[in-house]
């Protein structure tokens, strides 16, 4: 089942970004944040993440199992993944045209400018990005698609 309106979670997001940039995982892998166990499902990938440099965790020494990512943890996670993959992204940071950019928090301001430079994101219908709402799994979907595209040369 698909569910297009469910939010997603930070482990399932990070699943979705090791799989979409084809990074070797190990089902043995260990990872030294606080609520990744060894021998969980998302162990490997988030362990992948880490190795790549795109994922830091929360400041509190957690990975944040279980919280649904918010829209700007999911640009920083795409951008920073694409980077480790060597991908170019447009020169300029401006994310000028959200009416909530105030909101947007200054770790994830470079990210989601890139991302929306090169159109992999996008604001929400009344030119909003709304950073710290959920991400659902269909704009999951349309992000990692958009990614993907975007790493092969596609024009968005």
């Amino acid at each position: 089942i698909f569910d297009p309106d469910t939010l997603v979670k930070r482990e399932e997001f990070v699943k979705m970004m090791v799989l979409a940039c084809e990074i070797a995982t190990d089902d043995n892998a260990k990872c030294e944040f606080s609520d990744v166990a060894d021998g969980a499902w998302f162990t490997p990938y988030i362990s992948a993440g880490v190795a790549t440099g795109a994922i830091n965790g929360l400041g509190d020494g957690s990975f944040g199992v279980g919280k649904t990512i918010t829209r700007q943890d999911m640009a920083t996670l795409v951008y920073k993944f694409g980077l480790y993959k060597k991908t170019e992204f447009p020169t300029g940071t401006d994310i000028g045209k959200f009416t909530d950019r105030a909101a947007i928090s200054e770790y994830a301001k470079e990210a989601v400018s890139k991302l929306n430079a090169c159109g992999i994101v996008n604001g929400m219908g009344d030119l909003s990005f709304a950073p710290k709402s959920g991400a659902t799994r269909a704009q999951a979907a349309v992000i990692v698609y958009r990614m993907i595209e975007y790493m092969k040369g596609a024009s968005l």
